[in-house]
C-alpha cells in the first residue's frame, strides 16, 4: 500500500499523544508526540512547531489527518479541533510545502483498513484498538510500539486504500 503513496504523513491527533508516520520516497519512520503545554495556545503553539520540523523543507502530496470526533468533552473536543487545523495553516502561510489534506472519519477509515486486510475477525466481539492491530497484523504490520502510531499506520492504509486502490 506505501509504495503507491511513496511520500505522506499520516496523523491520528491527540491534545496528549499524537501518532505519526512519515514516508519519505518510501523510507518510513514513525513515532508519537506528546504535548508538554497544559494550557490551548502552548499546545498549539508547541504542536505547529512539531509539525514544521516534521515536514521540514519536503514537498509532502499529501497529508492524513484522523477528521475530530465530538466527543461529550466539550473541552477536549474544543482542543482537538485547534490542533486538527493546524496544518492547513501551515500549509496556507506557505511555511510547509504540502499537497492535499485529506481527512477521514474514524468509523470511515476503520472500514477501509478492514476490506484493505481482507480482515474477518468479530468486530462485535473486539475492541476498536484490538481491531485496528488485527488489521495491521493482517497485513504485515506487526511491531511492539504504541496504539498511536497502529492508528496513524492504519490511516494512510485505509486512505491510500480508497484513493489508490479502490479508484483505479
Amino acid at each position: 500500500f506505501l509504495k503507491l503513496e511513496p511520500t505522506f504523513l499520516s496523523l491520528d491527533i491527540s491534545v496528549r499523544s499524537t501518532g505519526w508516520v512519515k514516508s519519505v520516497n518510501g523510507e518510513v519512520t514513525w513515532g508519537t508526540k506528546t504535548l508538554e503545554a497544559e494550557d490551548e495556545l502552548g499546545r498549539r503553539k508547541e504542536f505547529r512547531e512539531f509539525l514544521i520540523s516534521m515536514l521540514g523543507d519536503i514537498h509532502f502530496p499529501v497529508v492524513f489527518v484522523e477528521d475530530v470526533i465530538a466527543g461529550t468533552n466539550f473541552k477536549t473536543t474544543k482542543g482537538l479541533i485547534q490542533l486538527n487545523t493546524i496544518v492547513d495553516d501551515l500549509k496556507e502561510y506557505g511555511l510547509v510545502s504540502v499537497g492535499e489534506i485529506k481527512r477521514i472519519d474514524n468509523k470511515v477509515w476503520k472500514k477501509y483498513l478492514k476490506m484493505a486486510s481482507n480482515y474477518d475477525g468479530d468486530i462485535k466481539k473486539e475492541d476498536e484498538k484490538q481491531l485496528i492491530t488485527n488489521c495491521m497484523k493482517e497485513i504485515g504490520f506487526n511491531f511492539k510500539i504504541k496504539q498511536d502510531i497502529y492508528d496513524a499506520m492504519g490511516i494512510a492504509v485505509a486512505v491510500i486504500y480508497r484513493d489508490k486502490i479502490l479508484k483505479d
